[in-house]
């Protein structure tokens, strides 16, 4: 979810900076109470937020960013990233079903980009993106689209 200022989930508060609009993942026991939460710290506006899981149960989270991000990583540890140029700088980060951080991959792009819809297929991500000019998904995958137009692309990622 997204949250300004303050938020608490039953002795779990999570705060944003001001004027940042930030996002949690909450993840509840079968009895309705707080499994953990972790926080996604945003310099400027956060996008998207499709989800997904795994046949592990691993969460998937595909956001656009503008400006910096950080992502919870521990109790009290964060991770960044800086998007790649554009507005809305495709990211696809990770967390396990227990709360861990697992990893993050990022779009290198030269124009306004957006994951869409994530799903899974044994240990293939795939994700929906639109695009404009250039695209670079991950390792030697890139993509091209004429000047002026919006494309559309379904991106496979092999996971490990």
């Amino acid at each position: 979810g997204q949250f300004t200022d303050l938020v608490n989930f039953g002795g779990t508060s999570l705060e944003s900076a001001i004027g940042s609009q930030d996002l949690f993942v909450w993840m509840l026991e079968n009895d309705g109470s707080t499994q953990w939460v972790r926080h996604i710290k945003a310099s400027e506006n956060l996008t998207g937020a499709e989800v997904t899981t795994d046949l592990l149960d691993n969460l998937y989270f595909g956001l656009g960013i503008s400006g910096n991000v950080e992502f919870q990583t521990g109790e009290n540890e964060f991770e960044s990233a800086t998007s790649c140029g554009g507005q809305n700088c495709p990211i696809l980060i990770q967390y396990t079903s227990n709360g861990d951080f697992g990893h993050y991959i990022q779009a290198q792009q030269t124009d306004n980009a957006r994951f869409g819809e994530l799903s899974f297929s044994k240990n293939t991500i795939f994700i929906d993106c639109v695009f404009s000019e250039g695209l670079h998904i991950i390792r030697d995958t890139s993509l091209q689209s004429q000047n002026g137009t919006k494309d559309a692309a379904i991106v496979a990622i092999e996971l490990n």
